[in-house]
């Protein structure tokens, strides 16, 4: 009866430590979310000039 009551614990121990824990996944990116210095630049008064680049 020691025995067990020994082994128990020590197997329930073992079995947690022994869970492989998710990582959570990646955020993805806000789509439609504006630039925050844009949006103070117009705050302040300045204008917005939309630019298109190769890149995008």
């Amino acid at each position: 009866m020691k025995i067990i009551s020994f082994v128990l614990p020590c197997l329930l121990v073992l079995a947690g430590c022994s869970t492989p824990s998710q990582p959570e996944a990646p955020k993805p990116p806000q789509i439609g979310m504006a630039n925050p210095a844009s949006v103070y630049c117009q705050q302040k008064g300045g204008t917005l000039i939309p630019v298109q680049t190769a890149q995008g």
